[in-house]
C-alpha cells in the first residue's frame, strides 16, 4: 500500500490528519488539531503535496477506551456485590434475638380459686 493521509474528527470535535507510510514504516499525526475538517486537509496537502488524502468518518475504538469500559463494568460488579454482602452483614446484626423462654414454674403454685369441685378448706 501507498503512502496516504488520513484526516478524521477527534473526540473533542477538532480535526487532525495521519500521515502513513506502511512500506517505510512510518505514522505521523499532526500534533496541531484544526477546527474543520477542510483545514486540517488544506494543512496536510501543503506538508505532503501529491500524497492521497482520504477523510475518516468514525475514529476506530482505542484498545484504551475497550480496556476502560472493561474496567468500569468490573467495577460496577464489585460495587454491587459490596453492597449486598454489607446489607446482608448489617442485617444480620441488627436482627432482635428471639424472645427469652417463659420462666418455668412449678405446677400447682397457683393460689387462685378452684373452680367446682369441693370447698373444703376454705374460709370465708
Amino acid at each position: 500500500m501507498a503512502e496516504h493521509i488520513t484526516y478524521r474528527r477527534e473526540d473533542d470535535g477538532r480535526w487532525r490528519w495521519l500521515y502513513n507510510n506502511p512500506e517505510a514504516e512510518v505514522e505521523l499525526r499532526s500534533s496541531k488539531t484544526y477546527p474543520t475538517g477542510s483545514e486540517a486537509r488544506r494543512a496536510a496537502a501543503e506538508l505532503y503535496p501529491g500524497v492521497a488524502l482520504a477523510e475518516i468518518a468514525d475514529p476506530p475504538v482505542g484498545e484504551d477506551e475497550l480496556a476502560l469500559g472493561k474496567l468500569l463494568r468490573q467495577a460496577a460488579v464489585s460495587l454491587t456485590l459490596l453492597a449486598i454482602l454489607f446489607r446482608l452483614i448489617k442485617g444480620a446484626g441488627e436482627r432482635e434475638p428471639p424472645d427469652p423462654a417463659p420462666p418455668r414454674g412449678r405446677r400447682g403454685q397457683h393460689r387462685g380459686l378452684r373452680l367446682g369441685g369441693d370447698r373444703e378448706g376454705l374460709e370465708p
